[in-house]
């Protein structure tokens, strides 16, 4: 799990109009191996939405909420 508090030196214009100060991410990364298979679900997102999104600048690649299913097999 990471989370993390990101504080603006001066307050970002947003692509709404909106002056933003700061704003909060979070991801959670949940696996499991499943026959042979390395699984990840990941979900992630952040105390922004919208139009608000132009001023991330994250860990997550993406800034709105979003469920990712993974899987991984070796074939050698």
């Amino acid at each position: 799990m990471q989370y993390a508090n990101h504080q603006f030196d001066t307050p970002q214009s947003s692509a709404d109009g909106g002056l933003i100060n700061g704003f909060n991410d979070w991801s959670l990364n949940l696996s499991r191996p499943w026959l042979g298979i390395d699984m990840n679900l990941i979900y992630s997102g952040s105390s922004l939405s919208g139009g608000d999104c132009s001023v991330y600048s994250g860990h997550n690649a993406r800034c709105e909420g979003t469920f990712t299913l993974k899987a991984v097999r070796s074939f050698f």
